[in-house]
């Protein structure tokens, strides 16, 4: 507030200023001829501002926070399982009924879902002591048709793998001949009750037979389209002279699918 002698109206002036609650300021501004009656107008003033301070509403309370608990995310969808073509690659070893195994097995099968059919081929390494004969070595390849469940064309840890087809190959091996009498010869080996020879002759033997095989899948379930697994397989089949034979193999390979 200040008063001062205003010449030009031969008496005073008052001016005092007024800040409301949005801090702005305003001016009041006053004249009269003596200096009691300036004092007064002024006074006036800021009781009028004051009066329209109380007058204002009270500030609104502070919004309460509630802690309201929320329902978890839900879980994202499953990853179907789409049509594609797959392909599995596997190295083998294995021994059965007086044969060894070994080689490599290769598949591709097509279909949606768990459930795939396709097509195999596998070319292996052969050795047999099946009867009379000491030793046979050979190939062998055998092709069929393949019904998959499961790994290792889906998302799973576990499948199973079903082939069935033919078996074609050639074996060399040494034959045993023996004979019921002592004829004389080096080899011939006699005493006083029997007398019996042998002689090794090289023979070979190509044969085409059917062949079955049931396989156990492990895999690893990674994200990616290529995944390794074990193949846990029996295989049965025919020799090559024709006799029963059961083969246990250990498969360890890749497998891919386009989806």
């Amino acid at each position: 507030m200040v008063i001062a002698h205003d010449p030009a109206s031969r008496g005073f002036a008052g001016k005092v200023l007024v800040t409301d609650l949005a801090g702005v300021e305003t001016a009041r501004e006053t004249t009269a001829s003596d200096c009691e009656r300036v004092a007064r107008i002024l006074t006036l003033f800021v009781a009028l501002a004051v009066d329209d301070v109380a007058e204002l509403p009270p500030p609104a309370p502070a919004p309460v926070v509630l802690d309201v608990p929320r329902d978890p995310p839900p879980d994202p969808p499953p990853i179907a399982e789409h049509p594609g073509v797959g392909v599995a690659l596997t190295a083998f070893s294995g021994y059965g009924l007086n044969q060894l195994d070994d080689g490599i097995h290769a598949m591709i099968v097509a279909g949606a879902g768990s459930r795939r059919l396709g097509a195999s081929i596998a070319v292996s390494r052969e050795e047999s002591w099946a009867g009379d004969v000491r030793s046979a070595r050979g190939t062998a390849v055998r092709a069929g048709a393949v019904l998959s469940i499961g790994a290792p064309w889906s998302r799973g840890i576990v499948g199973f793998v079903g082939e069935a087809g033919a078996l074609a190959g050639t074996v060399q091996g040494i034959k045993s001949v023996t004979s019921g009498g002592c004829n004389g010869s080096a080899a011939c080996a006699c005493d006083s009750v029997s007398c019996s020879a042998e002689v090794g002759r090289q023979t070979r033997w190509r044969f085409l037979v059917p062949y079955a095989s049931f396989a156990m899948i492990l895999q690893i379930p990674l994200r990616s389209s290529l995944r390794p697994f074990l193949s846990l397989t029996h295989l049965i089949s025919l020799d090559f002279e024709g006799t029963p034979t059961f083969t246990g193999l250990a498969e360890l390979g890749v497998s891919w699918l386009a989806w």
